[in-house]
């Protein structure tokens, strides 16, 4: 048989060296560079499926690690995921663009903001994941400030145990990839979260460069539990 689907895909180079002063700024004053997200969720139509490649890599450190959202939301309590499924929360692109203007980086386009459902379900699986993270993800609509807080908070919390590196806890949620030159990985942003791990120095020209490119296909438009939809 013979499906041909048209998929729209967006290519970046990624080039930090010595010269760039990105992942510097990232840890100055924060006690981890942790910061697991899905790539733009604030997009009303965020990327699916990523493809990331390296052609040079620090001589140590400089690792990406993922977890999978899938698993996270199966670890919560039912009550607490019947809550979350009718339940939608904003992402928000600004506070990136007005950072980026700050430091003299270069904003594709005006930024935006959208309602994605929580629960977010998969259209070729069909399994529930959470489609919630703490880079972009501002509050839940429709909740009073506390609730909402509170309610993320709980939910950054459970994938905060499933991430910590040292957690006892976890290790079958995530995966941590040691990059060498050309090594590809590929995943789902719909379902998945990651962050880069920034224990390199930046000011060592052989330690410190990191040269590559992603291509990033467009997904569908968020759908939840009960067909909720994104809205914005």
């Amino acid at each position: 048989c013979g499906f041909h689907f048209l998929i729209r895909s967006l290519f970046l180079c990624i080039l930090l060296g010595p010269d760039n002063e990105y992942r510097n700024r990232s840890k100055s004053n924060k006690l981890s560079t942790i910061g697991y997200h899905s790539d733009v969720s604030y997009e009303h139509q965020p990327p699916g499926v990523t493809i990331l490649t390296l052609l040079s890599v620090p001589d140590t450190g400089g690792d990406t690690a993922w977890v999978s959202q899938t698993a996270a939301y199966a670890r919560l309590s039912r009550p607490v995921q019947t809550l979350l499924e009718g339940l939608r929360a904003e992402h928000s692109g600004f506070p990136q663009a007005d950072n980026a203007r700050r430091d003299g980086k270069f904003v594709r386009r005006e930024p935006v903001k959208s309602e994605h459902p929580i629960v977010r379900i998969h259209p070729a699986t069909g399994q529930g994941a959470l489609f919630v993270n703490p880079g972009f993800t501002k509050r839940i609509v429709g909740l009073r400030d506390e609730e909402s807080t509170a309610l993320l908070k709980l939910r950054f919390k459970v994938c905060s145990i499933l991430h910590l590196s040292n957690a006892s806890l976890g290790q079958d949620f995530q995966v941590r990839v040691k990059w060498e030159e050309g090594t590809v990985a590929l995943w789902d942003n719909r379902v998945t979260a990651h962050t880069a791990i920034s224990d390199y120095n930046v000011h060592n020209p052989q330690e410190g460069l990191r040269h590559g490119f992603r291509i990033t296909t467009l997904a569908d438009r968020p759908t939840g539990v009960n067909n909720i939809t994104s809205a914005w």
